[in-house]
């Protein structure tokens, strides 16, 4: 388990710090040989799903759904070194060949696999899958991250080769991470444009060890294990998310035993699990981050002063060293969090924790805004430009409790050197709205990426800054950022490639578009009845199929034939 970052001011931190400590179970990331099969294990999630489509699942519950139903060719396992075909286990790929030159690879899929619905899954849904996540019509994200497959084609029905512009040390992560395979027979005479809205977005068929079973909006979604599955049955009969989106209901479903699993839990929880002996956790790095993003866009839309102002870098940089991130983190989340060091988080870094920060220095922040033209009048509190008032509005969602604290601590201490930081919390779907057309000044944001340093491509380039379903909402553009992780794709060896990925993330914190808040840990709770197998830091629920329960610990629910839980 990954240490903790403990920092403890005060008797109730120092409580919490030995309650972490005592968590046995974080080091149980891959439990004891249980050979045990069936029963049921119910996830307590904080969101239900946006959809159930590969390309467009969004949000965590979506993605662990959908990991379940859907194969990729291949996935990485617990280490995470994604540079490494060797660490990659074969799901629909039986074996992978490289050309000499390294720009093609032959994957051989497993003739045994088949859809839930029957068919065997052929090379021809391997293409038919990279061209729907490349359509534009579809609108994915990941299109931006397959930008070094130049095309796949199909030799013959089970062998499918990926043809690569250039070489690079994320090849293999390339041609297996970003896509799970879609079957083309499901799909193909849905048109691209259709497809989000589709009813088969809601209803999946995969090939994976979990079929689909029901999905009651804002209530439950079941997978049932594919007991005639080409990788075998997977070791539990089922496994039910229950939507909880309130934390405290959330957690009380696992304190009573409704729930066996969820994540995310506040040092408030922590404190109560000695309590329950039933219940441990274990903590992961999480492939989060949550920063203050401005608004770079130029003058003209809404609020365009205020962005004239984001569009100065000196004032941004100003701004930024006017934020105490390290009392932020320790005064909002305690040890569940870390102090971000760039504008990704630390696993997408490939161990590169030594970037040069801008330090906390309110004075030097006054003194940088008086060069930059900000000035501050006698008897006023907020600098000006000119007309100009350095005042902006901050989006806050009203979901969040860590952000909304987060927000009002950022607000004082902007106001500090005269800056007014005004708060608009709002409920997410509009909140969402906003930012995707961009009517915003700044945004307390979370995202979460993957554990890739493609990732980076979707948030902070000029190309994922334009077009009309830009992911780089802050429009932030620099070129020489932009030509620094195109060398690092094209380096040809991993040494390479992290020394440019080190100038590109340096760089973009020396511009600091966005002002690096923090990363929340995840401390995940389960019942101890639970044998987990294969935790990754980026996907909690990888191994979820080979989970299994303890037989002396069997719940009226574990019977397959028992369907209250799911009512």
């Amino acid at each position: 388990c990954p240490p903790m970052l403990l920092s403890m001011r005060s008797s109730r931190r120092a409580s919490l710090a030995l309650v972490l400590a005592s968590l046995a179970a974080c080091g149980d990331r891959v439990a004891p040989a249980n050979t045990a099969t069936g029963g049921t294990v119910i996830i307590s999630a904080p969101a239900d799903a946006d959809l159930l489509f590969p390309p467009l699942a969004g949000n965590e519950t979506a993605i662990a759904v959908v990991d379940q139903i859907f194969d990729r060719l291949a996935v990485p396992d617990s280490t995470l070194q994604l540079t490494d075909p060797a660490h990659f286990a074969p799901q629909l790929a039986r074996s992978w060949d490289w050309a000499r030159d390294s720009l093609s690879v032959v994957f051989h899929l497993d003739p045994a696999a088949r859809w839930h619905d029957g068919p065997p899954v052929r090379a021809s849904d391997v293409r038919f899958t990279f061209d729907v996540y490349r359509d534009s019509a579809v609108g994915t994200s990941v299109a931006t991250l397959l930008g070094n497959i130049d095309s796949v084609t199909a030799r013959d029905s089970a062998t499918v080769i990926f043809w690569f512009k250039r070489r690079s040390p994320y090849q293999f992560f390339d041609a297996t991470y970003q896509t799970r395979i879609l079957p083309e027979h499901v799909w193909r005479d849905v048109p691209r444009a259709d497809m989000r809205k589709h009813e088969l977005a809601r209803k999946p068929v995969g090939s994976g060890r979990f079929r689909f079973v029901r999905w009651m909006p804002g209530s439950s979604i079941e997978v049932a294990s594919d007991t005639m599955n080409y990788r075998g049955r997977a070791k539990l009969d089922r496994v039910i998310w229950t939507i909880a989106p309130d934390a405290q209901a959330r957690v009380a479903r696992l304190m009573t035993g409704e729930a066996d699993v969820t994540s995310f839990l506040r040092a408030e929880h922590l404190a109560e699990l000695p309590k329950h002996p039933t219940l441990r956790s274990f903590g992961m790095l999480s492939l989060s981050i949550t920063y203050l993003m401005f608004n770079l866009q130029a003058p003209g839309a809404p609020n365009g002063p205020a962005r004239r102002g984001f569009a100065d870098r000196p004032t941004r940089r100003a701004l930024s060293m006017a934020v105490d991130r390290v009392r932020l983190t320790r005064s909002v989340v305690d040890s569940l969090g870390l102090p971000a060091i760039a504008g990704v988080p630390r696993l997408t870094l490939a161990g590169d924790t030594v970037l040069r920060q801008l330090a906390y220095d309110p004075a030097a922040a006054r003194r940088l805004l008086d060069s930059a033209g900000w000035h501050l009048a006698a008897g006023d509190s907020v600098r000006r430009h000119g007309a100009e008032a350095l005042r902006f509005s901050v989006l806050v969602p009203s979901t969040s409790a860590p952000r909304r604290l987060m927000a009002v601590l950022l607000k004082d201490m902007l106001r500090q050197v005269g800056a007014q930081a005004d708060l608009e919390i709002l409920e997410v779907p509009p909140l969402m709205q906003r930012l995707h057309e961009r009517r915003f000044d700044a945004i307390i944001h979370n995202i979460s990426v993957d554990p890739g340093p493609s990732s980076v491509r979707q948030m902070w380039t000029s190309a994922a800054a334009r077009g009309a379903e830009p992911t780089n909402y802050g429009a932030y553009e620099n070129a020489a950022f932009d030509a620094l992780i195109d060398s690092a794709d094209a380096a040809r060896d991993a040494r390479l490639a992290r020394d440019y990925s080190h100038r590109a993330y340096q760089l973009l914190s020396d511009d600091a578009p966005g002002i690096w808040l923090y990363e929340p840990r995840n401390i995940m709770g389960i019942h101890t009845r639970i044998r987990t197998a294969g935790i990754r830091d980026d996907a909690w629920w990888a191994g979820l199929a080979d989970w299994t329960i303890d037989p002396a610990a069997r719940l009226p629910r574990d019977n397959r034939t028992q369907r209250q839980a799911s009512q």
